[in-house]
């Protein structure tokens, strides 16, 4: 009886502690939307982003100065990313990025890296932008995700650190005053279609996870796809392929990728 006693009072408490610990995040969150709306009202623009990038950029705009910045080797290009580096803490950090448009103006750009931690990062920025704002904790499934905000009239800027079964380290810059309808920070995506390809049942986003991860992306050969399964907010495809491994021989891999609703591979088990 005592020890039941105990138990009840153990998860009391628990219980208790979550609801503290969610009405502190909601009134966080709460606090951080007011700072938005009032950095947005103060009709300060900051356009300003990194590479000589500005928001506002049109499409043809924005293909225009990539090129440039290729040409002037300040950027790279290999296969389909882009790439800049960032000296952080006396390390050159490779950074892969994107950057969207919004009524065909520029208000969006994410990079991405595993070589550094956001805690890393963060000292860079707090050096260029001042001490962050806010900071978002969040569980997703199997990931974890630690955002640091800073915010100056219509400019977001987010350091995101994710870890579980799929860590790296991501910074975006967000026009909060050209903004599309839905959220598209680190942890808030539209859904997307995980789902074999009615042309060779190959599923997209595990051949792109292949694509930069595998020692020899060139060397990759299809075997055979299973059907996508779905599993819970998840989808599972078991996948059997061949590519060269670290020694430089062909070894043929069967593996089972699980993909979340955004489309991002967050765990991968041999089968």
């Amino acid at each position: 009886m005592k020890a039941k006693l105990i138990a009840i009072s153990i998860i009391l408490i628990f219980l208790v502690s979550c609801n503290q610990t969610s009405k502190k995040n909601d009134a966080e969150r709460l606090n951080y939307k007011a700072l938005v709306e009032s950095e947005l009202n103060s009709g300060v623009k900051k356009d300003s982003l990194i590479l000589g990038y500005r928001f506002g950029m049109t499409a043809k705009e924005m293909k225009a100065h990539t090129n440039k910045l290729i040409k002037n080797k300040t950027i790279r290009q290999e296969d389909d990313d882009l790439i800049f580096d960032i000296k952080i803490g006396g390390m050159t950090v490779p950074f892969k990025y994107e950057i969207k448009t919004y009524n065909d103006k520029l208000n969006f750009l994410r990079a991405t890296t595993r070589d550094v931690s956001a805690i890393e990062l963060n000292n860079f920025l707090n050096g260029k932008y001042g001490n962050y704002q806010f900071v978002d904790n969040s569980d997703h499934d199997v990931l974890k995700m630690t955002s640091y905000n800073w915010i100056s009239g219509n400019r977001e800027i987010r350091s995101t650190q994710i870890s579980g079964a799929y860590s790296e380290t991501v910074l975006i810059f967000g026009d909060q005053s050209n903004k599309e309808p839905i959220d598209v920070s680190s942890h808030q995506y539209s859904n997307v279609k995980v789902e074999n390809s009615s042309w060779d049942a190959s599923v997209s986003q595990v051949k792109d996870y292949l694509k930069k991860n595998l020692k020899d992306p060139k060397s990759y050969e299809s075997i055979e796809w299973s059907e996508v399964q779905r599993v819970g907010d998840n989808y599972r495809v078991r996948h059997k392929y061949r590519a060269k491994n670290s020694y430089g021989g062909y070894a043929i891999e069967n593996q089972v990728f699980t993909v979340n609703k955004q489309g991002d591979v967050i765990a991968v088990q041999d089968f």
